[in-house]
């Protein structure tokens, strides 16, 4: 039985288990209060970075749509007239290690991570820091790109480094609200008080998702599929089911592999049909289209989202780092 259907499964088994994990959920609890209050109390200080940091980050493992939403509020604050610059954690790859600014042009997912390689594809012209050093991230863009707003994709747990703005992403799916490993939090759920915006079912603000469009192997836009295979590797595949079948796309085959998956195995579409799409998703794409043996049925799912109000949620957003900016000149 995989965690998640430990998590959110109503079954005897998974009710059993994640009964026996909630003491370890106690002491997981307890032991990050007690890390973040080292911070909290003084202890030990975050490092203030020298150009303004906006994080976009959430209390729980897996998928919860953060890159969509960092793709928002990129827009969003370059529309304002700011220079942004992305920061990702490149998790699983080489560039993980460290922080490094990334090339100009498309990024070898192996190399620099999947999700990275996705924020090139969405967001071309916008400068991308990767690394899980956070500190390192903020002091590369201070040296290289002074006047612009760090946004941070993830990171809301890396306390070392000061954020000025946090922005948390709180699924609207979860019903288990315990930490690991009798849940999928990271933290306790009450830390939520501690973000400037909550982008969720009870924030300040609600994510709307579009409906899903699709585009061939070349790049040309094509109908919604009436039926589809589903191919994914990433971290939230029954959200994914969902906006399938909520954008009028009947699912037949699924084949879910864990989230990050460097999708080059030789067997990947065995079995599939060849008179049905197979879908996959943006993320999926950057890593599958370095295969030789992509089948030409196959069908990209661009997911995008908005965020409402969004003159409220721009106005709270650009208010904040104001604030930070003229706290800086004083």
């Amino acid at each position: 039985m995989h965690i998640t259907e430990v998590w959110e499964g109503r079954s005897f088994a998974a009710m059993a288990i994640k009964g026996l994990l909630l003491p370890f959920s106690g002491v997981y609890a307890l032991g990050w209060q007690m890390y973040r209050s080292v911070y909290q109390l003084g202890l030990k200080k975050a490092v203030e970075p020298q150009i303004p940091v906006v994080c976009i980050g959430n209390l729980t493992t897996g998928g919860t749509g953060k890159t969509p939403v960092t793709v928002a509020i990129t827009q969003i604050l370059a529309a304002s007239g700011r220079t942004i610059v992305v920061g990702a954690s490149g998790y699983g790859s080489p560039a993980a290690e460290g922080a490094s600014v990334a090339p100009d042009g498309p990024l070898d997912p192996l190399q620099w991570g999947d999700e990275p390689a996705l924020l090139r594809s969405l967001l071309p012209a916008v400068p991308l820091i990767v690394g899980r050093a956070r500190v390192k991230a903020a002091q590369l863009c201070a040296q290289h790109f002074p006047h612009a707003v760090l946004l941070m994709d993830d990171g809301f747990q890396h306390l070392p480094l000061q954020k000025h703005v946090t922005v948390l992403v709180e699924p609207s799916w979860l019903t288990n609200h315990f930490c690991l490993p009798a849940g999928p939090y990271r933290e306790p759920r009450g830390n939520r008080r501690l973000a400037n915006i909550l982008l969720g079912p009870e924030g300040h603000f609600q994510i709307v998702q579009q409906l899903l469009t699709f585009t061939t192997i070349n790049g040309q836009v094509a109908e919604v599929p009436k039926q589809a295979q589903m191919l994914c590797a990433i971290g939230s595949p029954q959200r994914f089911l969902e906006s399938l079948r909520t954008s009028g796309v009947e699912v037949i085959c699924q084949r879910a592999l864990p989230d990050h998956d460097r999708l080059d195995a030789g067997t990947l579409f065995e079995g599939m049909e060849a008179a049905v799409p197979i879908v996959v998703t943006a993320k999926d794409w950057v890593k599958l289209q370095r295969r030789s043996d992509v089948p030409t049925n196959l069908l990209i799912a661009h997911l995008a989202v908005d965020i409402t109000p969004v003159e409220a949620f721009k106005s709270r957003l650009l208010s904040l780092l104001e604030a930070h900016e003229s706290q800086g000149t004083r």
